[in-house]
C-alpha cells in the first residue's frame, strides 16, 4: 500500500510539473520561426530518422528598425503555408548527416493606392531553400553531450527575383556548439554559433536554449532562440525576402507536443511565436509532423 501511495505522488508530481512547463510556454506560443536545431547527443551508428511536416504562418504586422511592433502598409496580409521534410543518418555514433529540403506556397493579398482602391493577390508555389548539416558529437556520456554542427543553405531552386521568391536567394553558412544533458524525465540544451550570409546581407550571430520532458509515450519541449545581425550589411543591400530585412534580429518562443505510442513513430504540435525582432515579420506558425526512426 505504502509503495502504492509513493507511486501515485511521484506520477501526481510529475503532471504539476509537466503542465505548468506547458501553460509557462503556451504564455508565449504564437509567432513567426519555427525551431530548428537539435539538441547535443547523436542516434547510433547507421540509425536513420525521417520527419515530414507541415507549417502555417499568418501575419499582418512587422517589426520596425527599433523593435516596435507595426502594421503592414495597405493593408497587406501575408500567408506561408510550408511542406519540410528531414531526413537524418547516423553515419557513427557521434557523426549524423541531414538533410531539410522545404516546399512553399506564398499568398499576400494588399490595397492598391486611391482612387482606384482594390485588393490585389500575389501567390508563389516553389520549392525552397535546401538544408544540409553535419553534426559531430566530441563528447558525450549517458547524461552529457557537446556537440558541433555545420549547416549549409543552398538558393538554388527558385528565382531570387521573383515578385515573391521562396528564399532570399543567398548562400548561407552556419557553424555552431551544442551542449545538453538529460536526467531522468528531462532534458535540457545550449547551442550557439555564427551564420555567415553571401553577398550583401548582415552576417547573424545565432543562439538557442531549451528545456524538454519525456514520459510514457508523451514528450514536450520549450524552446527559446533567436537571430542577432552582425552590423554588416551592405549600405546598397536589398531586401529579398518578404519575412526579413537584410538586416534584422528575430527572438522566438516555441513549444512542442507529442505523442510516441511505438519505439518508431511519433507525432508533435509545434507552436512559435516571435517575442522580439526589427525589421523582420511578426506573426503565428503552427507545424504538425510526424517522424520514423529505425
Amino acid at each position: 500500500m505504502k509503495a502504492t501511495t509513493r507511486q501515485l505522488s511521484d506520477r501526481g508530481r510529475f503532471f504539476i510539473v509537466a503542465g505548468l512547463f506547458i501553460l509557462c510556454g503556451t504564455a508565449a506560443v504564437f509567432g513567426s520561426a519555427v525551431p530548428a536545431r537539435a539538441n547535443a547527443f547523436t542516434m547510433a551508428e547507421n540509425q536513420l530518422l525521417g520527419r515530414l511536416g507541415v507549417s502555417y504562418f499568418l501575419t499582418s504586422n512587422y517589426f520596425d528598425n527599433h523593435g516596435d511592433v507595426e502594421k503592414n502598409v495597405d493593408k497587406l496580409h501575408y500567408r506561408d503555408v510550408s511542406g519540410h521534410l528531414w531526413l537524418r543518418w547516423a553515419v557513427l555514433d557521434s557523426l549524423e548527416l541531414g538533410l531539410h529540403p522545404r516546399f512553399r506556397y506564398q499568398y499576400w493579398t494588399y490595397e492598391t493606392p486611391e482612387p482606384d482602391s482594390e485588393f490585389q493577390e500575389v501567390t508563389s508555389t516553389e520549392m525552397g531553400d535546401l538544408d544540409l548539416d553535419a553534426q559531430w558529437r566530441i563528447f558525450g556520456n549517458q547524461w552529457v553531450a557537446i556537440a558541433v554542427d555545420g549547416l549549409v543553405k543552398l538558393p538554388y531552386f527558385y528565382d531570387e527575383d521573383a515578385e515573391l521568391p521562396p528564399g532570399d536567394g543567398q548562400l548561407d553558412a552556419e557553424g555552431r556548439l551544442l551542449a545538453a544533458t538529460r536526467f531522468s524525465l528531462f532534458n535540457a540544451g545550449l547551442d550557439f554559433g555564427y551564420r555567415y550570409r553571401d553577398e550583401d546581407p548582415a552576417d547573424l550571430w545565432v543562439y538557442g536554449g531549451e528545456f524538454g520532458f519525456a514520459y510514457s509515450i508523451v514528450y514536450g519541449k520549450l524552446r527559446v532562440e533567436g537571430a542577432s545581425s552582425a552590423g554588416n550589411a551592405a549600405d546598397d543591400a536589398e531586401l529579398r525576402d518578404f519575412l526579413h530585412g537584410p538586416d534584422y534580429a528575430l527572438g522566438t518562443t516555441a513549444i512542442t507536443f507529442g505523442i510516441k505510442p511505438s519505439n518508431h513513430w511519433r507525432l508533435d504540435l509545434t507552436a512559435s511565436h516571435t517575442i522580439w525582432g526589427r525589421n523582420a515579420a511578426q506573426g503565428t506558425t503552427l507545424m504538425l509532423a510526424t517522424g520514423v526512426e529505425y
